[in-house]
């Protein structure tokens, strides 16, 4: 630290210096940050990987149960270990292409250190239960709403910098930083917006149809800002550096970003096929998936050229160039896989299973956590000035590392054809081979097995590789050198760029006019004008996702599940526990769905006020249609011992939930009803003793405490409300035992 305060205040640079010095302190910070992230998330995404194996490591510790590490781990891997690695890779290669120091340091250090304080908040809230169930967004609003401040800092910071710059005209990798910083800004502010409840009402903003599209909006586009969108302008950064070389293609790049832009970004709702949302918003994601293939195609080949033309050179021997290479190796092989999961008909096979989720770890793994690698193994020497502690060390993370990728992923791939397998196999006549889900439970126990070990494959390589760089961070000089900013300001151009003369071949005034638009003239105009590019960067953003969401927000609100007190506080419990990570509410348009859970889902069907479930991982059976399907009495039991009421469930015990009394502050708070909590109280303590009277004549008897021989406190526990949820799923008004019409609401 004192190092570096000297380097920020050292009076004189050499000759040509205009007094301005880069600052490589954050870059630093933020590195360190993202390893120290990186390998938590990694450590809980095996554990999470083992407790699908050992359930019962949760009966008594919920925080170490599948249902809360999942989203943890995957929040720590998007905001903590890829969004810090792009952050310090962002603030190294901003100042050297710009030649300019990134401008407004105080807001730079807010944002360094708020960002670490809300991930250690949100980790800590989401690891006791108060989260929400969104994908890759767990935390509760107010860290959302912190997260989105601290991320409008950072892209304040980036444009103020650009303004600034001391280069005439903004390198590849500066567009893709903006059109990250953007859209990735502007989803997460969504994602906290969709967080909050009706000021009047009590029900969230967006519901059904447009709140599922608004969810994957977020989990595609918001972290394809950042994994593909940003990342990628990492890359074409390190890819010239690292092989010597210039990029391979200038107009390449062009296509490459808006293409992104302007075809990828309407592929999010593929992961809504055979769900109740709109059937052509569904058939619009499936025909630009076919075209999905351009700017995977352009970056893919535009870096590998580029890496190519530059192997004979000294980048041959540098450890980076060895984790690029890989990380675009696995990107071409989620790039092709895209299209073909983006089918119908393999969205039936494989939808909801561990396939999808192979899927997302190949892009989280495979290519972003590579590209993290090779940016930290190229700056480290340089901001640190040392040499690479070790080339082998580097050398055995890159092995270990691409071991671990490859077996999870197959694992994974295996597992999701076993399931799908399973669950969809028919008999001549149309009956359920397996009608039970515990079937593919014990199926694909091996490949799960295998999936627990590539993650300990990776994790030992990033282990490997944090060593290495703290061992060079241990050979730093005892002050960082100053590094001077030796441009002149710039000068007003002297003649702008103009239009080419149109080709004397073309016929038509229009095909003229084409041809000169296709020589990308204009982009020079955008590489100098960084308020310019936002704009039409905003501009384009915006008209996809007018065209696309536009007509979900503004149709008519979907209606909304009546819930009594009792089961809003039980939906609370279901959120905190983390069912909603094993289990979907949406039963699919397929004969094997309709047989084991029921009636298919529609549109006009009441969703729950929270979050549309439809497109999520099926670790448990679907939920959609429970209520009713079982007793009272084995719902109790398998809340008690899941696995003696339904041999095979991966479900840890939630035993804890008939000791844990209901708390009445929370209940009139979840349950809407803040201006009568008298009624509230007594309209859950009413239907609680129902529910309990008739467990006790299903069941002959009150239940008893494991090992005490007492009677448990059923009837004021969480267990009980968690059950009246559960059989009010699925179910009409009308219909449900105990509904908030037949109480004596006020």
């Amino acid at each position: 630290m004192s190092s570096e305060r000297r380097q920020d205040a050292a009076p004189a640079g050499p000759a040509g210096s205009t007094g301005l010095w880069l600052d490589d302190g954050p870059t630093r910070r933020f590195l360190a940050a993202c390893w120290v992230w990186g390998l938590a998330a990694l450590a809980l995404a095996t554990l999470a990987g083992w407790s699908l194996l050992h359930p019962e490591l949760a009966d008594d510790r919920p925080a170490l149960g599948f249902g809360r590490l999942r989203p943890l781990v995957e929040m720590l891997l998007l905001h903590g270990f890829l969004a810090n690695g792009f952050f310090a890779l962002v603030h190294h290669s901003t100042q050297r292409l710009c030649c300019a120091p990134m401008a407004a340091g105080l807001l730079g250090r807010v944002h360094l250190w708020g960002w670490q304080l809300a991930l250690a908040w949100a980790t800590w809230t989401v690891g006791g239960g108060a989260l929400e169930p969104r994908l890759l967004s767990p935390a509760e609003a107010p860290v959302d709403l912190a997260l989105a401040g601290l991320w409008t800092l950072f892209g304040v910071q980036l444009l103020v910098t650009l303004t600034r710059r001391r280069q005439r005209y903004m390198y590849a990798s500066l567009w893709f930083y903006l059109a990250a910083t953007l859209l990735f800004g502007g989803l997460q502010v969504t994602a906290t917006l969709a967080s909050f409840h009706h000021p009047i009402f009590g029900v969230p903003l967006f519901s059904g149809a447009a709140d599922a599209a608004l969810q994957w909006w977020y989990v595609r586009n918001g972290a394809g800002a950042l994994v593909v969108i940003g990342l990628f302008g990492v890359a074409y950064d390190l890819a010239p550096r690292i092989a010597a070389a210039p990029l391979y293609s200038y107009r390449m790049g062009i296509v490459h970003l808006w293409s992104l832009l302007l075809i990828q970004l309407w592929v999010a709702p593929r992961h809504l096929h055979l769900s109740p949302s709109p059937g052509w918003l569904s058939a619009l994601a499936l025909a630009f998936a076919f075209l999905v293939w351009l700017p995977s195609a352009s970056g893919i080949f535009n870096l590998a050229a580029t890496l190519r033309d530059g192997r004979q050179g000294q980048g041959e021997r540098e450890p980076a160039r060895a984790f690029l290479v890989a990380a675009l190796f696995f990107f071409a092989l989620a790039a092709i896989e895209e299209p073909v999961l983006a089918l119908r008909r393999m969205s039936a096979a494989v939808g909801s299973t561990d396939w999808v989720e192979g899927h997302q770890e190949m892009l989280f793994l495979g290519w972003g956590a590579f590209v993290v690698f090779a940016g930290s193994y190229w700056i480290a020497p340089r901001i640190l000035h040392a040499p690479l502690h070790s080339p082998a060390l580097a050398r055995a993370h890159f092995w270990l590392a691409t071991l671990g990728v490859l077996t999870s992923a197959a694992a994974l791939r295996f597992s999701g054809a076993a399931q799908a397998g399973v669950l969809g196999a028919l008999s001549p006549d149309g009956h359920l081979l397996h009608p039970e889900f515990t079937e593919a439970v014990a199926r694909v126990e091996g490949h799960r097995l295998l999936h627990v070990a590539g993650l300990g494959l990776f994790l030992a390589g990033a282990l490997v590789g944090a060593w290495n760089l703290l061992r060079t961070w241990a050979a730093r000089p005892s002050a960082y050198p100053s590094i001077p900013v030796t441009e002149p300001p710039l000068e007003p151009m002297a003649i702008a760029e103009e239009a080419p003369a149109p080709p004397a071949g073309a016929v038509l005034d229009g095909g003229r006019r084409l041809q000169v638009f296709c020589t990308l003239w204009w982009h020079r105009r955008l590489e100098r004008r960084p308020l310019r590019l936002a704009s039409w960067i905003v501009v384009a953003v915006g008209a996809v996702a007018a065209l696309q969401l536009g007509p979900l927000l503004r149709a008519e609100p979907t209606a909304v599940a009546s819930l009594t007190p009792l089961e809003a506080y039980g939906r609370s419990v279901y959120e905190r526990e983390g069912c909603v990570t094993c289990h979907t509410q949406a039963v699919r348009p397929l004969l094997a769905d309709t047989k084991r859970y029921g009636a298919i889902s529609t549109s006009s069907d009441p969703v729950e006020r929270g979050p549309a479930l439809w497109g999520t991982r099926r670790v448990g059976p679907d939920l959609a249609r429970e209520g009713g399907r079982r007793s009272t009495r084995w719902q109790v039991l398998h809340l008690d011992d899941p696995r003696a009421a339904s041999p095979g469930s991966l479900m840890p015990s939630y035993r804890r939930l008939l000791e844990r009394p209901r708390d009445l502050p929370r209940l009139v708070q979840r349950s809407g009803f803040t201006k009568r909590p008298e009624w509230a109280a007594d309209a859950a303590a009413a239907q609680a003793a129902a529910l309990t009277a008739e467990f006790e004549a299903q069941h002959g008897a009150p239940l008893l405490r494991p090992g005490a021989g007492a009677p448990a406190a059923l009837e004021g526990s969480e267990a009980i409300a968690l059950v009246a949820y559960l059989q009010q799923l699925g179910l009409p008004s009308s219909e449900i035992p105990f509904s908030t019409a037949a109480s004596e609401q006020p």
